[in-house]
């Protein structure tokens, strides 16, 4: 007799085409890495001549440079996420969800906000917000910094009218339309449900905060882009430099993991010298990584110190609420012998 089939429902379904989405993810990272490979072997006299030649307060600068950005852009989820719950999300587990996250990103990007969410769930269940809103916290850090980058490129079109217009035109218009949605949507749904992860738009004091966090972010994407194609000496005046942030933020958001550095670096440089195009994207990533590793270091440490000082503190506590019940114990035998 042959058994019916087991009913497919709307989870199943989602969870299969997780899977395949997953798969196809690391499909195309791994083609992309192949063809990396190839050109990289094809170049690799003249790329590490360039590397070589890179300076070593380059590589410094850029590495404090990404450090700071990762500081900033930990701090700026967790000034979304204090306007969500009623506690203060901790600052190590804040900070260690968010190194962990971007350590994977380096792998594949697009598992960045999602490990992020399920990190700090795992790390503080009982003073961060449910999954599903840490998961929509992330979205305003995100929107605003895509607007202040259209606000850059725009800038660079002003400066440079060789920049492609249209690039500017639409980075902009789509951090102002998100935007639009983000506060329309907070503003519908009176902060109810997944809504919720969006009160840090209705709170000013937070809402300047998140916004400096922002600005300071971009600020070093652009001083880190400096620093490495000044140390190649590849076009560094601000239009190169703006472009190349904007081009490693759109390739960074494809599917093709650690390649998308040198692509970026390629796709924009590429014409005027390749094995220097191909070197700061290859500098890009190396110092992204050290910069991901020292901070996932400092945060993972942090973390535990906090931990341990907390257990430590409810142990201390603990052990003076039994000394006073057993004081109260005694006082009381003492009562009943009396009589």
């Amino acid at each position: 007799m042959v058994k019916p089939r087991p009913p497919q429902g709307p989870r199943v379904r989602s969870a299969e085409a997780e899977r395949r989405r997953t798969r196809l993810g690391l499909w195309v990272a791994v083609a992309f890495a192949g063809l990396a490979t190839l050109l990289f072997a094809l170049r690799w006299d003249e790329i590490s001549d360039a590397l070589t030649d890179f300076p070593a307060w380059s590589a410094a600068a850029a590495v404090a440079a990404h450090l700071g950005w990762l500081w900033c852009r930990g701090e700026a989820w967790r000034v979304s996420l204090n306007a969500v719950v009623v506690t203060t999300v901790p600052r190590p587990s804040a900070h260690f969800a968010n190194a962990a996250a971007f350590l994977a990103g380096v792998v594949q990007s697009a598992m960045t906000v999602p490990v992020r969410a399920l990190a700090l769930r795992r790390l503080a269940p009982e003073r961060s917000p449910s999954l599903e809103r840490t998961l929509v916290a992330d979205a305003p850090v995100l929107v605003l910094e895509a607007t202040l980058m259209g606000l850059v490129l725009v800038a660079a079109v002003l400066i440079a009218p060789d920049v492609p217009r249209w690039v500017a035109g639409l980075t902009l218009a789509g951090g102002l339309s998100g935007l639009a949605i983000l506060l329309f949507a907070r503003e519908r749904f009176d902060e109810h449900g997944l809504a919720a992860g969006l009160r840090v738009l209705g709170d000013r004091r937070r809402r300047i905060r998140l916004l400096a966090l922002a600005v300071a972010m971009v600020g070093l994407g652009l001083t880190r882009s400096w620093v490495v194609l000044a140390g190649f000496d590849l076009p560094h005046g601000f239009a190169s430099v703006a472009v190349f942030l904007a081009a490693l933020g759109v390739l960074g958001a494809l599917p093709i993991g650690p390649t998308s550095t040198p692509a970026a670096a390629l796709a924009v440089f590429g014409a005027i010298d390749t094995a220097k195009a191909a070197g700061a994207g290859i500098a890009v990533a190396a110092t992204s990584l050290t910069a991901i590793s020292l901070y996932g270091a400092m945060s993972a440490a942090a973390h535990t110190f906090w931990r341990r000082r907390s257990a430590a503190g409810v142990g201390a506590l603990a052990g003076s609420n039994g000394g006073s019940s057993g004081a109260g114990a005694s006082a009381r035998t003492a009562r009943e012998g009396v009589r």
